[in-house]
């Protein structure tokens, strides 16, 4: 039985894992067309005026100039024309307060946060930053995505959060109503056996994004992205360009030194999904099991139709897609620097 120090390596080590490569058979699947980035179209500065940013977790953005931003603080911040312009709550484990921030969303009134440890969802107002108040649900518990569905009194949330030997029937999304109750959407661990070679797993840097009455979100051991029809709640999956070793944590069972041989090794995680009118973008950060080799992101692009496109090396995190531009995050490390967080913006080119 494993001890509970391998337990919490274990699970630590699963944080960042997810493999990847590119699959030769996929070329037929290309449909033709040339994918490349502009040159830096523009860049500013984030202005942390109020409070200085930890590490940035997730953004929200409301319009060109109006961004909703989590950090690791934790903390969640209003920022207008790239300044801080407000923040929403504060840490603890009182009302209205978070221990930490699980995931965000927002509209033009309100912010949502949620907090998977205290399994509650807080609503501030956007104007005055006042709580308005929270929800309680015990099926947040290890939630690690929040949507505010529109027009309607309910959240969708995934659960990212595996037991071993959870049966396959446990439902991973579920739409929280705003009097507490809940219902599970029709996805579960069937796809997933490979988790019941983990303690738990947990990350918040998957997210979903939502386009065309549509959720688009990727679940960390599964082949495919998931896309969530907001008018029939029908899911249906394609396959990503990515390998996640299934097969091979399955073949080691429960043997731990052979799972962490297998994760050790070089692979490839997944941290945003980007989507745009005419293309899918994957962000994908290729880890060496070296030492002395740094992350290597890079892009995969798709079509609506989950047909790969082509993979593109980056230099810096993405943030976001505005238009037909991608935001990227660019952090200072000259101390003797104003400001630590950047952005800029670069168009993508379909040819």
């Amino acid at each position: 039985m494993y001890n509970f120090r391998t337990l919490t390596f274990l699970t630590f080590i699963m944080l960042v894992f997810s493999a990847c490569s590119p699959d030769e058979s996929s070329a037929s699947d290309n449909p033709g067309y040339v994918v490349s980035l502009s040159e830096v179209k523009k860049e500013n500065a984030l202005n942390d005026d109020l409070q200085l940013l930890g590490t940035i977790g997730n953004v929200i953005m409301l319009t060109d100039t109006k961004w909703i931003l989590m950090d690791n603080s934790p903390g969640v911040y209003l920022f207008e024309d790239y300044v801080m312009a407000m923040s929403f709550g504060e840490p603890g484990k009182g009302p209205c307060e978070f221990e930490e921030i699980s995931a965000i969303d927002a509209t033009d009134d309100q912010v949502f946060v949620m907090d998977a440890t205290q399994t509650k969802i807080i609503t501030y107002d956007m104007k005055s930053g006042e709580c308005v108040g929270e929800i309680n649900q015990k099926d947040l518990q290890g939630a690690y995505y929040l949507f505010k569905e529109e027009n309607k009194p309910s959240f969708i949330t995934a659960n990212t959060s595996y037991m071993m030997m959870t049966p396959d029937s446990t439902k991973l999304v579920h739409r929280i109503f705003e009097n507490e109750n809940s219902e599970p959407l029709d996805l579960s661990f069937q796809e997933i056996d490979a988790a019941k070679s983990m303690v738990t797993l947990r990350s918040n840097l998957m997210d979903f994004q939502q386009h065309a009455n549509k959720l688009y979100f990727y679940l960390p051991l599964t082949d495919d992205l998931h896309v969530l029809n907001l008018e029939n709640d029908a899911i249906h999956a394609f396959p990503l360009q990515i390998d996640v070793k299934k097969k091979e944590l399955e073949n080691a069972g429960g043997e731990v030194n052979r799972i962490l041989e297998i994760i050790r090794g070089d692979f490839d995680f997944m941290t945003k999904i980007l989507v745009h009118d005419e293309w899918i973008a994957i962000q994908v950060n290729r880890q060496s099991a070296k030492e002395d080799e740094d992350s290597n992101p890079f892009l995969q692009f798709y079509t609506h139709d989950g047909n790969f496109i082509a993979e593109i090396p980056i230099d810096h995190k993405v943030l976001g897609v505005q238009e037909n531009s991608l935001i990227f995050l660019k952090e200072s490390s000259d101390p003797n620097s104003k400001f630590t967080h950047f952005v800029e913006y670069r168009d993508v080119i379909m040819e």
